[in-house]
């Protein structure tokens, strides 16, 4: 199963020990129970948020750096063709359910709550972390 996490839901997971995105990204990097699908616009989105304050001053630079590396070389990287329209709020999260469709994801996982409302775009259960883990049974 593929699925797209969004570049905040990312970010966090450079910083997370526990919670629901610790436990996505060990079931995803130590588990193998689903594959991420990205894009290089989402992870030039989290190499910034990872460069902003709050993220800069719990995670040194060069673990910042490991953490895209790792990223990129684990994430299946998509290059997104298909034009969604102006569906989200933020024309930015256009390339995100782009990325999602284009990747043939099942899931794209978000706190984004303009996404959320969407629920679902072109085949793709838009949901957060924490709903996500309840339906492959990690919680």
């Amino acid at each position: 199963m593929r699925v797209v996490l969004d570049a905040n839901t990312l970010a966090s997971g450079a910083l997370s020990s526990t919670g629901a995105i610790a436990q996505l990204m060990d079931g995803w990097l130590t588990e193998g129970r689903f594959a991420v699908v990205s894009s290089d616009m989402i992870l030039d989105e989290v190499e910034r948020a990872l460069r902003k304050r709050y993220f800069a001053s719990r995670l040194a630079a060069r673990d910042r750096s490991a953490f895209i590396d790792l990223l990129r070389r684990e994430a299946l990287m998509v290059v997104p063709r298909t034009d969604v329209g102006r569906v989200a709020a933020d024309p930015a999260d256009d390339h995100v359910l782009a990325a999602a469709v284009d990747g043939e994801a099942s899931y794209l996982v978000t706190g984004d709550h303009a996404l959320l409302a969407l629920a679902e775009f072109r085949g793709v259960r838009i949901v957060t972390a924490r709903e996500l883990l309840t339906l492959l049974d990690l919680s």
